[in-house]
């Protein structure tokens, strides 16, 4: 586990590299093949794991990832979501994630 300035400076002196070794994706939605279209390409997946469910929402919903009730905050999230669709990346097909923070649940759901 390392901060972002952590992560660059191992990436830069060759402590870590950046492509993973294995990657294993973890769904509770397993579906037909082919899943079109798909976001990562099978050849890049090693491990399939399927769960009942990803997460604990009582957990995970806590601290920073808190949603906020400030209403600054909603207010910014609403503006900072008018600005992202106002551009011209902003169509059908667009691939959006958003932080942890309680700002970017609301923007989120925005979207």
């Amino acid at each position: 586990m390392r901060s972002h300035g952590g992560r660059v400076r191992a990436i830069i002196t060759g402590e870590a590299h950046i492509h993973a070794d294995k990657v294993a994706a973890i769904t509770g939605c397993l579906v037909p093949f082919p899943n079109y279209p798909a976001h990562i390409p099978m050849q890049r997946v090693d491990y399939i794991c399927v769960v009942d469910e990803i997460g604990d929402p009582a957990k995970i919903a806590t601290g920073a990832a808190k949603p906020t009730t400030d209403q600054r905050k909603l207010l910014m999230a609403e503006y900072c979501t008018q600005v992202v669709a106002n551009t011209p990346y902003f169509k059908d097909g667009l691939s959006y994630q958003t932080g942890v923070g309680g700002l970017t649940k609301p923007m989120g759901n925005l979207f």
